[in-house]
């Protein structure tokens, strides 16, 4: 991130130094026609074209990686979904079993007791017939006998009485063991029931699982593709970013390119100026106006370092006597009232620091590359100490413009 960041500062740079070479470039409050040939001026926009064009692919893949990043977020947390459904099917799974396992072993006792009374059923009903079949084929002999063999009447009595209890006991364990032998009919039939709908249950609980399971293969090979994507795009944002800094430097190299192109020109107008001064016999006057007070401003640490800047910028190769000439006239700005009542609303008034207007400014600002004597002279110029009393404007002394010089700059 800090790498683009640089590099987006960089870019915010060279297109300022672009708009100031492509057009007109200011010095003082001097506007000075662009020197810049045509041939460099069409390889920088060429340039600018470029790393346009290439900022918007990286912007694009950048976008659809993160998509793509997004997406397979999304999936990643599906694929946990997915798999906490896994783990809930397997513990109803074994729950189904257990329930299963405990049903089988009811229906088989179910189906042991309905055995063992199917047999008693069968027995009972089986001596029953042969006590009514006797009976049947030999009852008046019986009754004959049993009159014979017993003691008294009332003997005889008690032994038909016997025997017609014998009977209703038959009958009446029939109907038991019958009413029984339903009884565990019927809980069979419900035991067979549970069983049907718990294989039911068990069954569709096997089906969920597999298709969750399929559901967990579809999604990592999905997300595995996701990965194979975003890698590409990662792949593309690195060479996009690569390439962006090749044209960064290529525009660099062209900047200064025009720069020099710019810092001949110039010389080359200086030279024809002095000449021209030479033949009229213009004058110029040197050394400092002496130092006066014009009275403090007002100004926060941040109006101390842009001023700070200005004056490097314009004047950090000179000495302190220069240095705070430049901030004298920024402060003499401040006060007129032909100009704005702020240090930043002086520098930054459209066309008057070329500085400002190419860059330099900004970047010796947020470096704080302002040396110590160019804040001293800042500090100085606030507090309203001046050794150009009340000028306003300053340029490069090229000997066609009367006023205070001080070292390469003339006042006025």
């Amino acid at each position: 991130m800090r790498k683009r960041e640089g590099r987006k500062c960089r870019g915010i740079t060279a297109l300022l130094l672009a708009a100031c070479v492509s057009g007109s470039v200011f010095f003082g409050n001097i506007q000075v026609a662009s020197a810049v040939s045509a041939s460099t001026q069409k390889e920088i926009d060429s340039m600018k074209e470029q790393q346009e064009e290439t900022q918007e692919q990286l912007d694009a893949v950048s976008a659809e990686k993160q998509r793509l990043e997004q997406a397979k977020a999304d999936l990643e947390n599906y694929l946990m979904d997915l798999n906490d459904q896994l783990s809930q099917l397997s513990a109803e799974l074994t729950e189904l079993e257990n329930q299963l396992s405990t049903t089988q072993q009811e229906l088989e006792q179910t189906q042991a007791e309905l055995e063992e009374a199917r047999i008693q059923e069968e027995e009972q009903y089986e001596d029953m017939k042969l006590r009514i079949q006797y009976m049947y084929e030999n009852g008046n002999v019986s009754m004959l006998t049993m009159f014979l063999e017993s003691s008294s009447l009332s003997d005889f009595l008690n032994r038909a009485e016997y025997t017609s209890q014998l009977a209703e006991y038959d009958r009446n364990k029939l109907e038991e063991y019958k009413n029984t032998k339903e009884l565990i009919e019927e809980k069979e039939a419900q035991i067979e029931t549970e069983k049907a709908e718990l294989e039911d249950l068990q069954q569709q609980k096997v089906s969920k699982q597999e298709e969750v399971s399929s559901l967990v293969q579809s999604t990592g090979a999905q997300i595995t593709q996701y990965t194979a994507e975003i890698d590409e795009a990662q792949r593309q944002v690195d060479e996009y970013e690569g390439k962006l800094e090749e044209q960064q430097s290529a525009l660099d190299e062209l900047m200064e390119k025009a720069q020099q192109e710019e810092d001949e020109a110039e010389r080359k107008k200086a030279e024809e100026a002095a000449k021209e001064q030479e033949g009229s016999g213009g004058t110029t006057t040197s050394g400092s106006s002496g130092t006066t007070n014009n009275g403090a401003v007002s100004a926060s640490s941040s109006d101390v370092d842009m001023l700070a800047a200005l004056i490097y910028c314009e004047a950090g190769g000179e000495g302190y006597e220069g240095q705070l000439a430049v901030g004298s006239v920024v402060m003499n700005r401040v006060r007129s009232s032909s100009y704005p009542n702020s240090i930043m609303g002086v520098i930054y008034q459209s066309g008057q620091f070329s500085p400002v207007a190419s860059g330099r400014f900004i970047v010796v600002l947020s470096q704080g590359l302002a040396t110590a004597s160019c804040r001293q002279a800042a500090q100085a110029a606030i507090s309203g100490q001046s050794n150009v009393g009340n000028c306003l404007y300053f340029r490069r002394n090229t000997g066609s413009i009367s006023g205070i010089v001080i070292g390469n700059h003339v006042f006025y």
